[in-house]
């Protein structure tokens, strides 16, 4: 279902909602197409589908009269959640949760959270292996290390 969205398909689909302007200035035959294309976007295999795009089309055109054209859709998105209009705009607050976030789903994070590698890449042509190797171990064992003064505070206590 939403998983099959790849982001250029993503875009495709989802380029009415990017904003109002765009949406103006479309035909009612072509506001229904994308709506209903979109509905067919996001059904399952099973047939169940996640919006009603006669009703996105109905939603859609009742709030271009509320909204100016440099609205974005974080903007629509946040007016809706934050007055309860869920139950009002069920189709359009869904395509808009789904448009929001399936591009942050296709993010990638760093690859590596290596000690050694972070050490690595700091000054690392001007230093030895032995050298490397003592500066993974502090850095990795720096939270299991015994606090010195500490140690010293307690000593100076005793003998006092």
């Amino acid at each position: 279902m939403i998983m099959a969205l790849i982001p250029s398909a993503h875009n495709d689909s989802f380029a009415f909602l990017q904003n109002i302007d765009k949406w103006k200035k479309l035909e009612a035959g072509q506001k229904r197409a994308v709506c209903l294309k979109l509905q067919q976007k996001l059904t399952s295999e099973s047939g169940a589908a996640d919006i009603d795009g006669e009703d996105l089309f109905h939603e859609l055109e009742l709030l271009t009269i509320v909204f100016n054209s440099d609205t974005t859709p974080l903007d629509v998105f946040n007016y809706i959640y934050s007055n309860n209009l869920t139950s009002v705009f069920p189709n359009l607050s869904i395509s808009l949760r789904i448009y929001l976030t399936v591009p942050v789903t296709v993010a990638e994070g760093e690859r590596s959270f290596s000690k050694l590698k972070l050490i690595k890449t700091y000054l690392r042509s001007t230093m030895s292996q032995e050298r490397l190797s003592n500066l993974a171990m502090i850095s990795i064992e720096k939270e299991v290390a015994i606090d010195t003064s500490d140690l010293i505070k307690d000593f100076a206590h005793r003998k006092a």
